[in-house]
């Protein structure tokens, strides 16, 4: 049997590695209490079957204030740019929207979002 890895999974473990003072996960915490949050989300994507799995990650940063927000993206994009066609699940990395600011509807809290492709390679299951 073909699998893919969960590509949400794959970002979050090296994002939380290569950024350990970044809070991060796939929902926004219920308090979120000004502090830096990243959230990182699948919002679909293409497949090649059999071979590969891209899919289409948001990425979403509060913080305190715009620039913290801002500096803590280019973070993580640089982070996950850096696993372009290394060994491994993930084949390339690829940002599809550049950074924007777009403060948070609700709570009017600074926020920074961009958007990227990251395709990960079948691997086979019995």
């Amino acid at each position: 049997m073909i699998v893919f890895p969960d590509a949400e999974a794959l970002a979050l473990a090296h994002l939380r590695a290569a950024l350990p003072t970044l809070r991060c996960g796939t929902e926004l915490p219920a308090v979120a209490d000004g502090r830096m949050f990243l959230v990182v989300g699948r919002t679909g994507g293409s497949m090649t079957w059999p071979v590969l799995d891209t899919a289409a990650l948001d990425l979403e940063v509060w913080g305190p204030d715009r620039a913290e927000a801002h500096d803590a993206l280019q973070a993580a994009l640089g982070a996950l740019l850096a696993l372009d066609r290394q060994p491994g699940p993930i084949a390339s990395v690829r940002v599809t929207s550049a950074p924007q600011y777009a403060p948070d509807a609700i709570t009017g809290e600074p926020r920074w979002l961009a958007s990227i492709d990251l395709a990960t390679r079948a691997t086979r299951s019995e």
